[in-house]
């Protein structure tokens, strides 16, 4: 009897887990893997109808309905039990005849349980020399919006660009660059757009191919997959980054920013080798250094990791500045850092009919800038990462927190749009 209520129970805790891994995570997803022309495992990347989605880009109906008719579609492989596979090449979307309501993308290397956001192969190169260790990522400014990847017919006029010059190891995947990189328009593009380390500053063009900023990978299924190198891929903006400092007592700090793949473009007062010394801090909030007074340190910077909307709400344009203080006193803003908010961002949200909307906090945003504060002094951070729209799509619920504001604290807001 004991046994049998502990079987019951299992099944009900079971019952109860599995739907909400699989509202956080499309990786819990069972992979299909494809037998014809060549083995390769496919994840779930987007299930119909859409409405919570499992993957990091998001799709309305009719995008995902179009992909499903089967315009831009061109037939893939089939499965052990004979299910054909298609892919729409509009969007780089993976699909199965007998299970139309889920879209896939490829798994490249077939060994992680999920290559979308990283994919981090040893590439051995034909002139023996080997890349490892640095992730590789589809451009984001491409493949979160209405799309699955970046992906692209193997045809000829495509081939005649590229130029065979590595492997992936442990694969039969063969990887391609521009056979012509000073007359490669893209790489002229991503050459200027890119952020590159602090200690590579004075990269020259042909120093900048050198290092392999952009790939395609032939999948070995009619398809290339365009891929950058994560050390210069396209910069997001960390817009207008506002730091107050909230201290018990007068108290005199050091605060550094570290940009996480990119660096700092403004500053308000000068950094110091990207530290702000000797700032004085009063209770009120008051900043002084070198004898100016300040409501808050302000810098914007640069960051080549990508911030793909994944959770939120999706609204229409006139109802943005209502919602969105709501959003600010749900997560703690104070009176005046609410009004420097909405003064700052409301101009930047008034062009699109729609706009999708997600938040992130403390933790979250050490993946693309890191503060630290000398002596100790706890972090509240807040970042708004939007886009606007010209048709409403659904996105997964997003959960507010409120901060914890007691004193003494910094008090960190800050965003980033999309669109630009």
């Amino acid at each position: 009897m004991k046994k049998l209520l502990f079987f019951v129970a299992c099944a009900i805790l079971m019952a109860l887990l599995v739907p909400l891994v699989q509202a956080q995570s499309f990786e819990s997803h069972v992979a299909y893997l494809l037998e014809t022309p060549r083995r390769a495992f496919f994840y779930v990347h987007a299930d119909r109808p859409p409405e919570v989605l499992d993957g990091p880009s998001f799709f309305d109906r009719a995008s995902f309905d179009k992909i499903l008719k089967g315009d831009n579609d061109r037939f893939v492989g089939e499965s052990s039990s004979n299910e054909a596979l298609y892919l729409d090449e509009r969007s780089g979307c993976f699909y199965r005849t007998s299970s139309t309501n889920q879209l896939y993308h490829l798994d490249l290397v077939g060994g992680e349980s999920d290559a979308f956001y990283g994919f981090t192969p040893t590439f051995t190169w034909r002139d023996g020399s080997m890349l490892e260790n640095v992730p590789f990522v589809y451009d984001p400014r491409t493949a979160f919006f209405n799309k699955c990847a970046d992906v692209r017919p193997a045809k000829k006029a495509l081939r005649k660009k590229l130029k065979l010059t590595g492997t992936v190891k442990g694969t039969s995947l063969k990887v391609y660059e521009p056979a012509l990189p000073k007359s490669s328009g893209e790489l002229k593009k991503l050459y200027e757009n890119s952020v590159f380390p602090e200690d590579e500053t004075a990269l020259s063009f042909n120093e900048f191919v050198a290092r392999h900023p952009l790939v395609y990978i032939d999948d070995q299924l009619g398809s290339f997959h365009r891929l950058l190198n994560t050390k210069y891929a396209p910069a997001a903006e960390m817009g207008k980054p506002a730091l107050y400092l909230y201290p018990e007592k007068d108290t005199t700090y050091n605060v550094t920013v570290t940009p996480v793949g990119g660096r700092i473009t403004v500053q308000i007062p000068t950094l110091e080798k990207n530290t702000w010394k000797g700032v004085l801090a009063k209770p009120s909030g008051e900043l002084t250094l070198n004898n100016s007074k300040y409501p808050y340190l302000y810098y914007e910077s640069t960051t080549n990791q990508a911030m793909p909307i994944t959770q939120g709400v999706v609204m229409e344009q006139q109802r943005v500045p209502e919602e969105l203080g709501k959003m600010l006193d749900t997560i703690g803003f104070k009176a005046h850092e609410k009004r420097e908010f909405l003064d700052y961002w409301l101009p930047r949200m008034n062009s699109r009919p729609y706009y999708a909307i997600q938040w992130m906090f403390n933790g979250e945003l050490d993946k693309y800038s890191k503060l630290s504060i000398a002596p100790n002094l706890p972090i509240r951070r807040a970042f708004l990462n939007f886009r606007g729209l010209s048709k409403p799509v659904k996105l997964m619920p997003q959960m507010l927190p409120t901060l914890n504001r007691s004193m003494p604290h910094a008090f960190e807001w800050g965003g980033n749009n999309l669109a630009q």
